[in-house]
């Protein structure tokens, strides 16, 4: 399938990997030849073990560029940047202490250094970038500022066919901007809710969760949004390899009933067609056995 979509997209999809310390990040990598991965974290340049870290990933990707820059929505010369003990939540925020003490999580979210770093836009960065699609697909986790770095990247998402940003509930950090008002900014500029990922909950645990049962306070996720060709509210033409990118995007991420509703739009064999969809069904029988184990 690899070689058709190729066929399709002709240039590498390019793929904003935005907080990309740590990298956890799997869902694209069974199509990693299709990529071109762009992974951007401001400790890449003062942390050489977390950059080694990532660059051993290099060879998974079409093409691969990493950028040690802080994004926000504009540029600065010197802002100040929180490393936690979780070094996945490092932030230009503060936490906010009131939730911290409330449902114990100070081995995560006390600030163990400062660093003042300068700040760069997504749109100022695609002015210059050698990659002529940047910011087909854009993944965002950056503890609180999402909405801020989209906001300076106007430019790049009208590119944009698939986000996945993480969206908070409840303010884990001060000011931090909420799932609300990260939805409202992108169904402005086209994109559609899809779905939530990886939901995260706490409680007080005055429960013992292996004897009782009960819900949680939702936290945080990840929220997939999409410029879907099917929705009315759409005014963009989606050509071919826009097609080719939401269809391989949703695929990964486990959409399959989407992607079958995208794969009768691309212009391929009947045959291809069907050998596909088998795959498809195939893929998504296989996600249903691992949950029914589950």
């Amino acid at each position: 399938m690899n070689k058709l979509i190729k066929k399709i997209i002709k240039s590498p999809i390019s793929f904003l990997d935005i907080g990309a310390l740590g990298y956890t990040y799997k869902p694209l990598e069974t199509y990693s030849d299709l990529f071109w991965y762009h992974g951007f974290d401001p400790v890449f340049k003062y942390d050489n073990q977390q950059n080694h870290q990532l660059s051993k990933l290099k060879k998974k990707w079409r093409k691969y560029s990493i950028h040690p820059f802080a994004l926000n929505n504009k540029k600065s010369n010197k802002m100040r940047f929180n490393v936690y003990n979780a070094e996945t939540n490092n932030s230009f925020l503060s936490s906010n202490q009131s939730l911290i003490k409330r449902y114990n999580m100070h081995n995560k979210w006390t600030i163990k250094d400062k660093l003042y770093i300068k700040t760069e836009t997504l749109n100022n960065i695609k002015s210059y970038s050698k990659d002529k699609n940047f910011g087909d697909v854009i993944k965002i986790d950056t503890q609180g500022t999402e909405l801020k770095i989209l906001m300076g990247a106007k430019n790049v998402i009208k590119n944009t066919k698939f986000i996945i940003a993480e969206a908070a509930f409840v303010h884990l950090y001060k000011e931090q901007n909420l799932f609300s008002e990260l939805e409202i900014f992108l169904r402005k500029n086209g994109f559609s809710f899809y779905c939530f990922s990886d939901l995260f909950f706490r409680s007080k645990k005055y429960l013992d969760k292996l004897k009782h049962l009960g819900r949680e306070r939702m936290i945080y996720s990840d929220a997939i949004f999409i410029k879907d060709p099917k929705d009315r509210n759409i005014n963009s033409n989606f050509n071919q390899r826009d097609l080719a990118i939401i269809f391989i995007t949703s695929l990964s991420f486990q959409l399959y009933d989407f992607a079958l509703e995208i794969l009768a739009d691309l212009k391929i064999s009947n045959n291809d067609k069907i050998k596909i969809k088998k795959n498809i069904f195939s893929l998504a029988k296989k996600t249903f056995n691992r949950a029914k184990v589950r």
